[in-house]
């Protein structure tokens, strides 16, 4: 037996383009396939749903960005998390696009798969404790310094939209200071 033709990553990249320009409710098993000239039976060996394919998408997409800003503010470098934003942002236009334009509950309608649940709930909605906060054994955490808290959260939520905005919108690549100092 012959190694497979698609990968999991594929199928993902082709919901991401499809996402990027038309919007996720676009994103289709057929459009997805067509798209790889792959037969459909392949997509639902991969995946047991649209919904999932797109819930991995989203989370796919969210974790890529919140890696940066978490190692930067971990390493205690907030002007490399601040800078994050533009960089990643024209390094991963698509990806921007999808989470400035749109919340996660367009990408799955009425409500996240199962299969997911687990996954969207540790690892994109209770990411490592940051620098400043501790986690006590019963699972509670404590935040030692709210200044750390507060950086943290305006680098990972509100620095993303207000300065992907203007880099989303820019028609000509340029290469600033924040792009070579990644």
């Amino acid at each position: 037996m012959g190694r497979p033709k698609f990968n999991d990553g594929d199928f993902l990249d082709a919901a991401l383009a499809v996402a990027a320009e038309q919007g996720p409710t676009a994103v289709t098993v057929g459009s997805i396939a067509a798209r790889l000239k792959a037969p459909i039976g392949s997509f639902y060996h991969r995946f047991a749903s649209r919904d999932v394919l797109l819930g991995e998408l989203w989370l796919r997409t969210v974790l890529d960005f919140q890696q940066g800003i978490t190692a930067a503010l971990d390493a205690g470098d907030g002007l490399r998390a601040a800078l994050h934003t533009p960089a990643w942002v024209r390094g991963h236009p698509d990806e921007a696009r999808l989470l400035l334009l749109y919340h996660r509950d367009d990408f799955v309608q009425g409500g996240w798969p199962a299969a997911l649940g687990g996954v969207l709930t540790t690892r994109a909605l209770a990411p490592p404790p940051p620098s400043g906060v501790t986690t006590q054994q019963n699972g509670t955490a404590s935040i030692v310094s709210r200044a750390a808290a507060s950086s943290r959260s305006t680098c990972s939520a509100s620095l993303p939209a207000g300065l992907g905005i203007g880099l989303l919108l820019e028609t000509r690549p340029s290469i600033t200071d924040v792009d070579r100092k990644f």
